[in-house]
């Protein structure tokens, strides 16, 4: 129904309106739409203030999944199975590694070399094309300058923007909304950082959202 702040909104279940929990501090004004539908999840504490969490919503055809914790279960679920090419044999040494003034989602492993992993997930699509942010992020940048530093101290380091939709067919830095964004990237680009792009299709089966594997984007600037 609508967005209370920026971590709850209003939903409708049965009649009933219900708070739910918001995992994603993004706009998603394009997304967050009146009356549009939505999947939400019972907490599971039960004592929580907002007693659902909402997952996904699908404001026209395609359901984009919102939870800023999917793309981290769904990546460690892939690099188990080892689904990801370029990560194939590393294993997870640590999550939320501190680097200097930031902190990365991986640190990896693999015969004594060590990579550097940060997601980012991706909302936004304007004309089948997946931008990231949809809002201005000083802290994305950092992390990229954080990882152009790191590579040169002889860590690996990929960032993979993530989209759990499967409408988009490219993806790219958000320009128009974060300028500071964009040269943060195009330094990365031609750096030795690895910037690559990921998108899930979302299916929604006896009450369950079911992703698909994840398959790659091409990226264009």
């Amino acid at each position: 129904m609508r967005r209370i702040n920026t971590y709850t909104g209003l939903v409708i279940k049965a009649s009933a309106q219900e708070k739910a929990f918001i995992s994603n501090p993004g706009r998603m004004s394009e997304l967050l739409i009146k009356d549009a539908p939505v999947f939400i999840k019972k907490a599971d504490n039960p004592k929580r203030k907002t007693p659902y969490d909402l997952y996904a919503i699908q404001p026209e055809k395609t359901i984009v999944c919102i939870d800023s914790r999917v793309p981290n279960w769904i990546f460690e679920e892939h690099l188990t199975n080892d689904k990801i090419s370029e990560l194939k044999g590393y294993k997870i040494k640590k999550r939320e590694y501190k680097i200097r003034d930031s902190k990365i989602d991986y640190l990896m492993e693999k015969n004594g070399g060590r990579c550097l992993v940060e997601l980012k997930l991706c909302t936004l699509v304007k004309s089948q094309k997946l931008l990231f942010p949809d809002a201005v992020s000083e802290r994305s940048s950092r992390h990229l300058y954080e990882l152009i530093n790191a590579t040169k101290q002889g860590y690996k380091a990929i960032v993979y923007f993530i989209g759990l939709r499967g409408d988009p067919n490219a993806f790219g830095p958000n320009t128009e909304v974060d300028p500071e964004f964009k040269e943060a990237f195009d330094r990365a680009l031609n750096s030795d950082v690895k910037l690559l792009s990921l998108k899930t299709e979302i299916n929604y089966e006896k009450d369950t959202l079911e992703f698909i594997d994840l398959e790659t984007v091409p990226v264009k600037i």
